[in-house]
């Protein structure tokens, strides 16, 4: 990730097979959002020892969005930051 935000799509599934959080491994501090497509905050990441989750259990099923920001103060020679999905837990 090069920019300063960026949106991808995600759908939480009905039966939560795949586990009940978004978990990234960011290799700087970022803040992760999930959005509802009219783009209001349904969640926001909280940091745990080793990663970035999303607890996704209270949140119905269907299409969303996950934000990544960085920092406001960014500049365009700034560094790619790399994001990595983890398996749930």
């Amino acid at each position: 990730m090069v920019e300063p935000e960026k949106h991808f799509g995600v759908n939480v599934g009905e039966d939560r097979g795949d586990g009940t959080a978004i978990v990234c491994r960011p290799d700087e501090p970022l803040r992760i959002e999930l959005l509802d497509l009219a783009g209001t905050v349904v969640s926001e990441a909280a940091q745990t020892r080793n990663s970035i989750r999303i607890d996704t259990s209270g949140i119905p099923a269907g299409r969303y969005l996950v934000r990544v920001s960085r920092d406001a103060g960014i500049d365009r020679n700034a560094a790619p930051v790399g994001l990595r999905l983890l398996p749930p837990r």
